[in-house]
């Protein structure tokens, strides 16, 4: 039987969580019993959708007061789940944070490779130290892999699982195709996640570095894309790790919560 959750729910978390399993299909049906509302979220996911028509309903009878006629766990829920639906992102599940990202303890991590896929300098280099020389091998195995591209190899001795190899542009002035190539290769690593029941990954700014992308359009382009994949449920959680707090400016200004 599906598992309901009502307005006095102590902890509208769970209530989240379970919308999150129903989202990726992990559950049949989502049952929210409010005193206004009263959903059942299939597999589709269109619950936020739905959620989101309720919440304008509400607002257009009754104001706010509707908000505040209802229980404040459920108006924690509301506002969280109207955030996802409206702007396309599970906020709650896209991060940035100034981390180093050999350290995170995540499905997968990205590393800001080089079409040879060869050990480099910058994030590139970090990740090959620390993974051990394994991971050399297993790229050499793997390339070449074209700007817009990526390959996914054993994470070794990271934390991480799995490496996925995205291969981004180098910035020439921005009318060579960088935009659409560096778009390209953060959907080719989602595509690898998705293939491979990669639930949490961790990206770098790709093409930001050595590859000189201009930083804020680099950042817009992969919140933009993370955007599409957390909503195509590619994955369940994206974080952006940051090198410096300009980075962790940078995508902030696009749209993500950062955590300092």
């Amino acid at each position: 039987m599906s598992p309901r959750y009502w307005a006095d729910d102590p902890d509208w978390t769970a209530a989240y969580d379970a919308y999150i399993a129903a989202r990726s299909g992990g559950q049949r049906q989502f049952i929210l019993d409010l005193d206004v509302i009263d959903l059942t979220i299939g597999d589709d996911g269109s619950v936020a959708y739905q959620l989101m028509d309720a919440m304008q309903s509400i607002r257009e009878r009754e104001g706010m007061e509707g908000y505040r006629g209802a229980p404040r766990v459920v108006m924690a829920l509301l506002m969280k789940l109207s955030e996802l639906s409206a702007e396309g992102t599970r906020r709650g599940y896209c991060t940035a944070i100034i981390s180093d990202i050999t350290t995170l303890s995540v499905d997968a991590i990205v590393n800001a490779a080089n079409s040879s896929l060869a050990p480099g300098g910058g994030v590139c280099g970090a990740i090959h130290a620390t993974a051990g020389s394994q991971l050399a091998t297993a790229c050499a195995h793997e390339a070449p892999c074209p700007e817009g591209e990526a390959r996914l190899t054993a994470g070794f001795l990271l934390p991480a699982k799995y490496v996925i190899h995205a291969v981004g542009p180098r910035w020439k002035g921005g009318s060579h195709g960088e935009p659409a190539l560096l778009a390209s290769a953060y959907r080719a690593a989602f595509s690898l996640a998705r293939t491979h029941g990669i639930k949490s990954i961790a990206f770098p700014a790709i093409s930001a570095g050595i590859f000189g992308y201009p930083l804020q359009q680099a950042t817009d382009i992969a919140v933009a894309e993370a955007s599409a994949a957390l909503t195509r449920g590619d994955v369940e959680r994206v974080v952006f790790a940051c090198f410096s707090h300009e980075v962790l400016a940078a995508y902030e200004s696009a749209g993500v919560v950062v955590k300092p």
